[in-house]
């Protein structure tokens, strides 16, 4: 089973603020969970700039693979960029 939280505050008509928190229980027991922060600005009309930072955590096991690609972690951390055209 799982759980998800997310809210959205318009700091004014070009900007936003968003958290999202995301849980989830494994049959075998075990737990995952991430929260993830988006910073949104509209640069112009149809035209939006979002940047968002993500944490997942589990105790599954070590999953996520190591920015060299030859280890793995139980936990990451991601830093995304999205340029979004709306027509």
């Amino acid at each position: 089973w799982g759980n998800a939280l997310a809210a959205r505050l318009a700091v004014n008509d070009t900007t936003g603020i968003a958290v999202r928190a995301e849980y989830l229980t494994i049959n075998n027991g075990a737990d995952a969970w991430s929260i993830t922060g988006t910073v949104d600005h509209a640069l112009a009309d149809g035209l939006t700039l979002r940047g968002e930072v993500r944490y997942d955590d589990t105790d599954a096991g070590d999953i996520f693979i190591e920015s060299g690609g030859n280890d793995f972690k139980n936990q990451e951390v991601l830093l995304l960029a999205e340029l979004l055209y709306e027509f």
